[in-house]
């Protein structure tokens, strides 16, 4: 990872949360509160916010707006991946804006998550932390170590990483391995998809 990072928050957005026995599960108020610290980190480290939002799904959460640094870039999509057919600038505006790597949190892991990172990593390293994400039913999804954008560990985890690549190619790096080699504290793992 080098470079310059950005945030990215994929459908975090009302009409996906008001189910009453989904939005009430511990499932998603622990994503809700992933993706708080996310935006926070990025307000306090003055680091580009992007808001995604699925055209017909309501607003972003007023929680996570909150914690969002104004102005940030709010991109409305009509289908799963944020970079298909209608929103191909988007990659190169980010690419001007000098963004290497993006940090990823949102939902749903399976489509619009997963997508996303498929056709962003030609162009971005991802990183994306194991409780910032989960299924639309608000259950995390582990993605498996093989993909590139496997999970890293929970957003304190991926947060220290992106601090250390700060320091030094070699600070990031045994950071990671120290994440990888799972020395720091685990998160619990659910079902492993592939």
């Amino acid at each position: 990872m080098a470079g310059k990072v950005a945030v990215m928050i994929i459908d975090m957005q009302e009409e996906f949360f008001y189910d009453p026995f989904v939005s009430c599960s511990a499932e998603f108020h622990e994503l809700i509160k992933a993706n708080q610290d996310i935006c926070h980190w990025a307000k306090i480290n003055k680091v580009p916010a992007i808001v995604v939002e699925m055209s017909g799904w309501g607003n972003t959460l007023s929680e996570l707006k909150k914690q969002i640094q104004v102005p940030y870039f709010r991109i409305k999509k009509k289908k799963c991946s944020v970079f298909k057919e209608d929103n191909q600038n988007e990659i190169q505006v980010l690419k001007q804006l000098g963004i290497e790597t993006l940090l990823i949190g949102g939902i749903s892991s399976g489509a619009c998550i997963k997508l996303t990172i498929e056709d962003a990593l030609p162009y971005f390293s991802i990183i994306l932390p194991d409780n910032a994400h989960a299924g639309i039913n608000g259950k995390r999804i582990v993605f498996h170590k093989d993909y590139p954008y496997s999970d890293l560990g929970p957003v304190s985890s991926c947060l220290g990483l992106i601090d250390a690549a700060r320091i030094s190619p070699e600070a990031y790096e045994a950071y990671k391995a120290k994440i990888l080699a799972s020395q720091l504290p685990p998160c619990p793992s659910p079902t492993l998809v592939r």
